[in-house]
């Protein structure tokens, strides 16, 4: 199931002039496993999850989700029976507005750059962000400066960690 959540004028965001929300969404005490995607209302989904859950495991993960300009996300529900929870953390401008107390954000459409579910212990991986969904390159004439990207690890054979580094342009 989905369910639309309005944004603009909630809380401390202002009616008009935003282009993006960054929100925390929590899966609570799900009965089985399953995953909530959260899309500027009017896209489908895509593939891309912004949490995902297994049975009695209550998790949360932050995402940044660009506004359509009837100003509200879409919460899609694999199913799963789990209670859920959607913090309003923070909004970033348009551009219409410059005096506005937030940065600058570019929003792009959720896409997926890899899908690597056998990278090895002490593997190293590299994703070429620039030119993708979206992205300016190099060459653009606004060309990107940095990214928001997810990084998740999924059936992990034990603990460990994941470290994401940007690489220098030369």
């Amino acid at each position: 199931g989905s369910i639309d959540l309005p944004i603009l004028g909630q809380g401390d965001v202002p009616s008009s002039g935003v282009g993006g929300v960054l929100l925390n969404v929590t899966a609570i005490d799900p009965a089985a496993g399953g995953t909530f995607t959260v899309l500027p209302t009017g896209v489908a989904p895509n593939g891309t999850t912004t949490v995902a859950f297994v049975a009695g495991q209550t998790v949360a993960n932050r995402v940044f989700v660009p506004l359509p300009a009837s100003g509200d996300v879409t919460l899609y529900d694999s199913g799963a029976a789990a209670g859920v929870r959607v913090d309003l953390l923070g909004w970033f401008t348009d551009g219409s507005d410059m005096t506005a107390q937030a940065a600058l954000y570019s929003p792009v459409s959720p896409t997926r750059l890899v899908d690597a579910s056998s990278v090895g212990a002490g593997a190293s991986l590299s994703v070429q962000v620039w030119d993708h969904g979206g992205v300016p390159g190099a060459a653009a004439p606004a060309p990107a400066t940095s990214a928001v990207l997810e990084i998740s690890a999924q059936s992990s054979g034990g603990a460990g960690s994941i470290a994401v580094d940007g690489a220098s342009v030369v």
